[in-house]
């Protein structure tokens, strides 16, 4: 839909927009009234094209909605929240579509194999003149919503010196520059379509097939760069937030196997992988297997997770939105 479309459908949008009721004081109710109203003035941006000042405003404001959301006890999915929501979404999508791609800037100082670069608050996202832009705008999309809750986690990262760089289909692990010395080659060049940050490499991956979602993905149904950019701000972004953090989790991935919960997944591997596995099914983005089947069980939606681990999720929940 057009943004000139959008702009008539703006009285209907407010009048759809259902105010959430349970404990939600007078006060509360006129901040999501004005947050609904800064929303529709954001269709003037999108109508003029002005789409780095939309792009700049729609992200503020899906952190107002998300920080609104949790002041009151609820979620960005409560059914109050929905046609807000949509809105705010699909007009991100619009923006996102309009965003341009261009080469690395100089003061980067990165490798030359990198020819694309987009950035996120700050935040580098990278990759050689083979992915398309749209793999590394949508990289951008999901760590938008990743860190609507925490945007500090952002700035931590950009002060960790951390990046984002997207593998070509026909690249290899190994091709990207920072990953370059990992050993054995073979072993990460067969296993690996993504890896998380670290302090010795800085570079959280993914690749174009995963975030494109094509048809011969090996990993096809889960978002693998998910899982990664969730390792990184495990690892990378959250100790210098949150010096507990990493405890908790480990804390609650021993309280996990004394239930026995997490037989024969992936999750059961390390702590770190317990976390990011949990936060893929928070975001509705796992598998599922049932009996389980080494990597996967019968955890894959937030509501699963919920009900299964209530101290993974209630963990999961303090970071993301």
């Amino acid at each position: 839909m057009s943004p000139i479309k959008l702009l008539f459908l703006l009285p209907l949008l407010a009048a759809l927009g259902a105010t959430p009721q349970q404990g939600i004081t007078p006060e509360k109710k006129k901040e999501l009234a004005e947050l609904r109203r800064e929303l529709r003035q954001t269709a003037v941006l999108l109508a003029k094209r002005n789409w780095a000042e939309a792009d700049q405003v729609l992200g503020d404001l899906e952190i107002r909605f998300v920080r609104w959301a949790d002041s009151c006890g609820l979620t960005k999915r409560d059914p109050g929240l929905s046609t807000d929501l949509k809105t705010l979404t699909d007009w991100q999508t619009t923006v996102d579509s309009n965003l341009k791609v261009g080469a690395p800037p100089a003061d980067l100082g990165l490798d030359p194999f990198y020819q694309k670069h987009i950035d996120f608050r700050g935040l580098a996202i990278v990759s050689s003149g083979k992915v398309p832009d749209a793999a590394l705008v949508k990289a951008r999309a999901i760590i938008r919503e990743m860190v609507s809750k925490r945007p500090d986690v952002i700035a931590e990262l950009v002060k960790q010196k951390v990046r984002v760089a997207i593998m070509a289909k026909t690249e290899l692990t190994t091709d990207i520059p920072e990953h370059a010395t990992l050993t054995p080659k073979d072993y990460w060049d067969k296993r690996a379509r993504g890896l998380g940050a670290s302090v010795e490499r800085p570079v959280a991956s993914g690749a174009e097939e995963n975030l494109l979602g094509y048809p011969d993905d090996r990993y096809k149904g889960e978002n693998i760069f998910l899982h990664e950019f969730s390792h990184t701000i495990h690892t990378m972004g959250l100790p210098g937030l949150d010096p507990g953090f990493d405890a908790a989790v480990q804390a609650a991935y021993e309280a996990a196997k004394k239930k026995g919960l997490w037989e024969r997944t992936y999750a059961i591997e390390n702590h770190r992988e317990y976390f990011a596995e949990g936060v893929q099914s928070w975001f509705d983005a796992n598998l599922e297997s049932i009996p389980p089947n080494g990597i996967h069980n019968h955890v894959n939606t937030r509501k699963e997770l919920e009900a299964y681990d209530p101290g993974l999720a209630a963990l999961i929940r303090k970071v993301f939105p």
